[in-house]
């Protein structure tokens, strides 16, 4: 679902882009990392931002009032846009040759720290991989075929950062540990072999 989300007082408001429906979002499921990211991105409160989720709707109890009301269940938070709304148009990078800046490490949005490289990769058309793990710059090989991704072993340079050594050795573990992976939109999402969700990008022209 892609649509226009608001958050003020503690009334989340979702407007959904392909119907136009006005809906609250309520606090359950990926609420918290939905509101955390807005809250992260906006610039004044009560602004409106443009969201990419999984999510359903069921009919709730409103904050105030009787009855129910059709309520957005944010299943799964992908991702944030701002400068962008429904009308803004959805440009599909492909896999191959696009600059995939890190979002994610698991639940933990990822940083870039003052005067350090930018946390991405680059998947090449001869099955070479390279980028930066936030530090070091990074290289590797990988494959890709229908839904499936396995990367060699990823070697990096050696030098020491002030901040995010942790980060660091995760990003090359998750990128280690990935089997599988899905396009949605500006995004790259990385897997495990349990579905177990390892790593999400943006592709950089789309930010």
């Amino acid at each position: 679902m892609r649509g226009m989300y608001s958050y003020m007082a503690d009334a989340p408001l979702f407007i959904d882009c392909s119907s136009g429906k006005r809906m609250p979002v309520a606090m359950v499921a990926d609420n918290l990392a939905l509101e955390r990211a807005y809250l992260h991105k906006r610039q004044i409160p009560g602004e409106s931002l443009l969201v990419i989720l999984e999510g359903h709707i069921e009919p709730m109890p409103p904050m105030e009032g009787e009855g129910l009301v059709d309520t957005l269940i944010p299943d799964r938070f992908i991702g944030i846009q701002p400068g962008k709304n429904c009308e803004s148009p959805v440009a599909i990078p492909g896999l191959l040759n696009t600059h995939w800046r890190l979002t994610y490490l698991g639940e933990a949005m990822a940083m870039q720290y003052p005067e350090q490289r930018e946390p991405h990769i680059k998947l090449h058309a001869d099955n070479r991989v390279t980028g930066s793990d936030g530090c070091n710059l990074i290289t590797g090989t990988f494959k890709a075929e229908n839904s499936r991704m396995l990367f060699s072993p990823i070697a990096s340079t050696m030098m020491a950062c002030p901040q995010g050594m942790v980060q660091e050795r995760e990003f090359r573990q998750a990128l280690e540990a990935t089997t599988r992976y899905r396009l949605m939109d500006e995004y790259l999402e990385l897997l495990d072999e349990d579905g177990a969700f390892m790593a999400r990008f943006i592709a950089a022209q789309n930010m």
